[in-house]
């Protein structure tokens, strides 16, 4: 039921995290994508996260910082039949 759904409040403090961590991240006022950049931070600390480490590490993440860019990158390439199923 919509009357039973839980709605969360972010503070003061929680807005001042979220500037500080956009700021950490390079993106500032006139960026393009400050307002995603902030309302998937907003999203993520509606839904439980809120270490200021763990936010910036997801925002990093999201942006495709260098640093976790082998994180999608398999350990070795796919067989060429790999996703065609069992041979003949």
């Amino acid at each position: 039921m919509y009357s039973m759904t839980k709605k969360t409040y972010l503070t003061s403090s929680d807005m001042l995290t979220i500037e500080a961590i956009l700021s950490d991240a390079g993106i500032e006022v006139p960026h393009k994508d400050r307002g995603l950049c902030g309302r998937f931070l907003v999203g993520l600390m509606e839904t439980g996260t809120t270490d200021p480490a763990d936010l910036s590490v997801a925002l990093l993440r999201r942006l495709g910082d260098a640093r976790f860019s082998d994180c999608w990158r398999t350990a070795s390439p796919l067989h060429r039949y790999a996703t065609q199923g069992l041979l003949g």
